[in-house]
C-alpha cells in the first residue's frame, strides 16, 4: 500500500467513516490514478474534470456511481491532500426531479368505490380528499395528534395553496348512488 492511500484511508477512520465506504473511496481514487497513469496527487482540476466527462460519456457509470467517484475525489483532495481546489470544479450531478404519480379520475372513482364496506369507502374517501400520504396515513395515531377533532386544523403554511374542497363533499361525490340513499343529517340540524 503506498503511503499516500494509506493516509487516505486513516483520514478516512479518523472520520469514522464505515469499512465499505472506505474500501469504495480507495477503489474509486485507485481507479482514477490508473486512468491517467500517475499518482493523484500529481492530478489536478483539469484532469478531474476529464476523468467526469470519461465516467459519463464513455464509461456510462449510474448516478450513484458518479456521486461516489465525486464524494471520493473531494475527500481525498480537501482531506488527504489538504489542496484548495474549488468544490465547483468537481460537481455532483444535478438532481433528478420525479414527477409525483397522478391518477385519472376514472382511476380514482375505481380506489374509491373498491372496498365494499360503506364506512371504509367513506373512510378512504376522507382521507383521500384531506391529501395525506400514504406514510402520514399509516403513521397517524392518537398520540401524534395532539388536538381533539372537534378543534380547528392550523392551516396551511406560508406561501402554500389552501384546500378548499370538503371531505364530507369528495365522499359523496366519490361515492355511487346508491351508497348514500338519504343525504347523511349534519350536525346541528
Amino acid at each position: 500500500m503506498t503511503p499516500l492511500r494509506q493516509r487516505m484511508q486513516e483520514d478516512l477512520q479518523i472520520r469514522r467513516y464505515s469499512p465499505v465506504t472506505i474500501r469504495i473511496y480507495l477503489h474509486a481514487m485507485a481507479e482514477f490514478a490508473r486512468h491517467f497513469g500517475k499518482a493523484p496527487d500529481r492530478l489536478g482540476a483539469e484532469q478531474i474534470r476529464q476523468y467526469q466527462l470519461f465516467l459519463i460519456k464513455e464509461k456510462k457509470v449510474s448516478r450513484p456511481t458518479f456521486i461516489q467517484m465525486v464524494c471520493a475525489l473531494r475527500f481525498f483532495y480537501t482531506h488527504t491532500l489538504s489542496r484548495k481546489i474549488p468544490m465547483e470544479r468537481i460537481p455532483f450531478p444535478r438532481r433528478e426531479r420525479k414527477l409525483p404519480l397522478i391518477l385519472s379520475r376514472e382511476e380514482v372513482q375505481a380506489l374509491l368505490q373498491a372496498p365494499s364496506d360503506l364506512r371504509h369507502r367513506t373512510l378512504l374517501a376522507i382521507l383521500y380528499g384531506c391529501g395525506l400520504r400514504v406514510s402520514e396515513l399509516t403513521d397517524a395515531t392518537d398520540e401524534t395528534n395532539p388536538m381533539p377533532c372537534s378543534s380547528p386544523s392550523p392551516g396551511p403554511p406560508a406561501g402554500a395553496k389552501s384546500s378548499t374542497t370538503s371531505s364530507a363533499s369528495l365522499a359523496w361525490k366519490a361515492s355511487d348512488s346508491n351508497a348514500f340513499p338519504v343525504e347523511p343529517k349534519l350536525a346541528g340540524r
